[in-house]
C-alpha cells in the first residue's frame, strides 16, 4: 500500500524587534523629504504596517534553530529519531560552504534533542523558494524510500534586507518556519506526484557576494511573480487534469508567497477575474469565502520573511480556517504556490489532515506574530549594516533569553560558533 506524505505540523519563529513604518517614514522625513514621499507612496501600494527583524546575536542560523526547536518539543524521542533529512531553504546562508542545515543539526543536538547520526542535511537555495523546493524534495525521497517510514524537517529562514530609502525598505523582515513532513499526514496531505512548475532565467531580484542588501527591479519583479504563479497553477492543472477553472473552483483554501500584503490579493483576484469570468466585486466574495485575507495579513506587520513567507501565510490561513469551521476543516483542498525570484514557481495541491484541529489547537501563532516590540532606531540601523562592530560580538551576560540558541562568536579566521542559552535556573 502506498504511504501518503504531507505536513505534519508546521513552527514559527519571529525576532521580536520591531519598527513601524509611521516612525521609519517620519525619520527620513528629516532626513530627506523625497524618501519620505517614496516610502509613503510604497506602503500605500502594498498595505505594510511594520517589519520584524533581529537582535545582533541572531542570524539565519539560530532562527532557523529556534523554529526547529518548538516543532521538536511537540515530538516525542521516537518521532525525533525518525527524521531522515533535515534541510534548510534560504538564501541568507552563513557560509560559502557549509549549509545552515548542519550548523542547526549541531545546536539541536547541544540543545538536547536526541537527532540520529543516520540524517541527510543540505540547503536549498532558490531566492525565496528555497523552502518549498525542500518540501517537494523531502516529501518525494521519503515515498520511495525502503524500510520503515522516515520524517523530514525542513526549515524556512531569512533576513530580508534592501536599500535605506529604497520603495523596498518597507518590504524587510526576519523569521523561520520549520515544517514537519510525516507520513499519513496530520495537517496537509501532499500530493507530491503532481506538482506544478515554472520557470524562467531573469533578473528581477538578485543579491550579489559581498551585500546583505537585495536589489529588486519593482515592476518587472511583480510582472514575473504574477505570470509565474499563473504557469505553475496551469502546470498543476494539466498534470491533475483540470483546467484552471476547475482548479479554482474545487479548492477551499488558497495560500500563495507574500513578499507584501497586496501582491498575492491582487495577483488572486486577477487570476479569479480571467479564468472565472467573474467582475472584481464578485471575485472579492469568492476569495473573502476561502478567507484568503487572513493567510495575507500576517506580512503586513512581519514584512516579507522570504522562504518562509507562502508557509507563514499557510499557517496563519490554516489557523484561521480552522477557528471559522472547526470540525468542517478535515478534506477541505489547498492550494500552495510559492515563488522564487529569478525565477521559479511550485504549485502544491494538498488536502486538509483529519487531525488538524488537534495539531492547530497546539499553536500560538496569533501570539509570535503580536510579540513585536519596537525598537529604537539605532538597532535599526545597525541591522540594516550588519551590525558593524556588533556582529559577532559575544553577548553579554543575560543579553540572551533562555531556551535561545545564539551567536556565540565569530572566530579570527571566520568560522561561526554557536551556543544554547539553556533553561532558566
Amino acid at each position: 500500500m502506498e504511504r501518503s506524505f504531507g505536513i505534519g505540523d508546521i513552527a514559527v519563529y519571529i525576532p521580536h524587534l520591531q519598527i513601524s513604518l509611521d516612525t521609519l517614514i517620519a525619520r527620513h522625513r528629516e532626513r530627506n523629504p523625497q524618501w519620505a514621499r517614496t516610502l509613503a507612496r510604497a506602503r500605500r501600494r502594498t498595505g505594510q504596517e511594520s517589519l520584524r527583524f533581529p537582535e545582533p546575536w541572531e542570524d539565519a542560523a539560530t532562527m532557523a534553530a529556534q523554529a526547529a526547536a518548538a516543532l521538536l518539543e511537540r515530538m516525542s524521542e521516537a518521532e525525533i529519531r525518525s527524521l531522515r533529512y533535515l534541510v534548510v531553504g534560504t538564501e541568507s546562508g552563513v557560509d560559502q560552504a557549509k549549509p545552515v542545515a548542519a550548523h542547526v543539526q549541531g545546536m539541536l543536538q547541544r540543545a538536547g534533542f536526541a537527532l540520529s547520526g543516520a540524517l541527510s542535511t543540505f540547503d536549498i537555495q532558490h531566492a525565496c523558494a528555497g523552502g518549498a523546493i525542500g518540501l517537494a524534495s523531502v516529501g518525494a525521497m521519503l515515498q520511495v524510500s525502503r524500510g520503515e517510514a522516515g520524517r523530514g524537517l525542513i526549515i524556512c529562514t531569512d533576513e530580508a534586507r534592501y536599500a535605506a530609502g529604497s520603495s523596498a525598505e518597507i518590504t524587510q523582515g526576519a523569521a523561520a518556519v520549520a515544517l514537519l513532513v510525516e507520513p499519513e499526514p496530520r495537517l496537509l496531505k501532499i500530493d507530491f506526484a503532481a506538482i506544478g512548475y515554472a520557470s524562467r532565467d531573469v533578473d528581477d531580484f538578485f543579491r550579489p557576494h559581498g551585500s546583505v542588501a537585495a536589489r529588486v527591479r519593482g515592476r518587472f519583479s511583480i510582472d514575473c511573480y504574477q505570470r509565474a504563479v499563473e504557469e505553475a497553477l496551469l502546470d498543476l492543472g494539466a498534470r491533475t487534469g483540470r483546467s484552471m477553472a476547475a482548479l479554482l473552483e474545487e479548492a477551499d483554501l488558497f495560500a500563495l508567497h507574500v513578499p507584501f500584503r497586496s501582491l498575492p490579493e491582487e495577483s488572486m483576484a486577477g487570476l479569479v477575474q480571467r479564468h472565472l469570468d467573474l467582475d472584481a466585486a464578485a471575485a472579492a466574495r469568492f476569495l473573502a469565502g476561502r478567507q484568503f485575507a487572513d493567510g495575507t495579513a500576517p506580512a503586513a506587520v512581519v514584512g516579507n520573511v522570504y522562504s518562509g513567507a507562502l508557509f507563514l501565510s499557510a499557517a496563519a490561513l490554516l489557523a484561521a480556517r480552522h477557528r471559522a469551521c472547526r470540525s468542517a476543516l478535515a478534506g477541505q483542498r489547498a492550494v500552495l504556490v510559492a515563488y522564487g525570484s529569478g525565477n521559479t514557481a511550485l504549485a502544491f495541491s494538498a488536502r486538509v489532515g483529519g487531525q488538524a484541529g488537534a495539531v492547530l489547537e497546539s499553536w500560538s501563532l496569533d501570539a509570535l506574530i503580536d510579540q513585536g516590540v519596537e525598537a529604537p532606531l539605532t538597532a535599526y540601523d545597525a541591522w540594516i549594516a550588519d551590525y558593524p562592530g556588533r556582529r559577532g560580538a559575544e553577548p553579554a551576560p543575560g543579553q540572551v533569553p533562555v531556551r535561545r540558541f545564539y551567536l556565540h562568536g565569530i572566530r579570527d579566521d571566520g568560522y561561526r560558533t554557536y551556543r544554547y542559552a539553556g533553561s532558566a535556573g
